[in-house]
């Protein structure tokens, strides 16, 4: 007797790609292949087939252990792409950084935003601390500033710089405010995407200690009921830096970070989830540091998950959102603005669509 699929979509992953035809899917399967071909590690045929038809990127067979798992229980990397039409004609408002930034802010610390440079366009400078040192101030106090895309998940370069006396230093590059604003104009060209500039917030202060001086976070992902519309928070982890995604300027798995859960009733991080030698490996204490993981409280919990809750209630037009947070050194809850949607730090603990209201959520709104 054939096993009963648990897959929301009653299909399998092979036949849903077989099965996209509008044109947002298929800009969607552009990019993807685009993606699978650039990757360069190598592995199988069988197994490159195996991911390939069925959506997901060449590091999913070991970051999700498909070879013993149910894949179908997994979002694909296509499928996480798609994520964005679950909130409709609201999408931007949980993917424009500025947008998102200002929406939220009753609810979170959120960073100040320094300058915007429009695709093809003029840099403009919206805070007086960026613009004393466009003009070169000898008074203008020192800043660090974050630069990324402006839209979350977008191509392009992301980079942290510091600027003193008019001066900029980061990414192996210093120079002028000026020269600055011509290399993001080049980076802007080049991915045809807008640049935002912004405040750098301090490191996590629960996780900070773990590995100092890196960039430590929350990453969650929240959806509603659309039975009752009741918000839920669908998963949390704590996104660690370590030695090896600090040289790679990433917090992504594959480049050297770790992922630990967080407890969604009580806040407390279990063993975490990197990278070693092409495997899986779980870590109680931190592999740079030792610091311990597993078994980490997280401070104001309850605080927190109260106000994520209010936020998906009050925000009514939103049906999914998937966030990095960080807990400031005054207690207080900030958002670093949407996470580009990289699901593999939680997908690694437990396959997303498992939960049946997220999937049921995907199933109605965006798959």
């Amino acid at each position: 007797m054939a096993r009963k699929t648990r897959y929301p979509l009653r299909v399998s992953h092979r036949t849903y790609i077989a099965s996209l035809n509008t044109p947002q899917h298929h800009e969607v399967w552009k990019q993807f292949s685009e993606n699978f071909w650039q990757n360069t590690a190598a592995i199988p045929p069988e197994q490159m087939e195996f991911l390939f038809l069925r959506g997901f990127l060449r590091d999913k067979w070991i970051l999700y252990r498909l070879q013993h798992e149910d894949c179908e229980l997994y979002l694909s990397d296509v499928q996480a792409a798609l994520l964005r039409h679950a909130n409709d004609i609201y999408a931007p408002v949980i993917e424009d950084r500025m947008l998102m930034l200002h929406a939220l802010s009753s609810y979170f610390k959120v960073p100040r935003i320094h300058a915007l440079r429009g695709w093809n366009a003029h840099e403009i400078g919206l805070s007086a601390e960026w613009q004393a040192h466009a003009d070169a101030h000898p008074a203008a106090p020192p800043l660090e500033a974050l630069i990324q895309p402006l839209r979350a998940g977008a191509p392009g370069r992301s980079a942290r710089v510091s600027l003193r006396d008019g001066q900029f230093s980061g990414f192996g590059m210093q120079g002028s405010l000026a020269q600055l604003s011509d290399i993001v104009r080049d980076w802007s060209e080049a991915s045809g995407q807008s640049y935002l500039f912004s405040e750098t917030l301090p490191q996590d202060a629960a996780l900070g200690p773990l590995f100092p001086r890196g960039r430590s976070h929350l990453s969650i992902l929240l959806t509603r009921d659309l039975k009752d519309w009741a918000p839920r928070i669908v998963a949390a982890c704590a996104v660690i830096d370590s030695t090896r995604a600090a040289a790679a300027d990433s917090l992504r798995l594959s480049d050297g970070a770790l992922s630990a859960p967080v407890s969604l009733s009580h806040g407390v991080l279990g063993p975490a989830l990197g990278l070693a030698d092409g495997q899986m490996v779980a870590h109680r204490k931190h592999p740079d540091t030792g610091a311990r993981i597993d078994g980490l409280r997280l401070p104001g919990w309850t605080a927190i998950r109260e106000t994520l809750e209010r936020m998906m209630d009050e925000c009514s037009y939103l049906r999914l959102a998937f966030l990095n947070l960080s807990i400031q050194p005054d207690g207080t809850l900030a958002l670093l603005g949407p996470a580009d949607p990289d699901l593999s730090l939680l997908q690694v603990h437990r396959p997303l669509l498992g939960d049946p209201v997220l999937a049921e959520t995907l199933r109605k709104t965006a798959l």
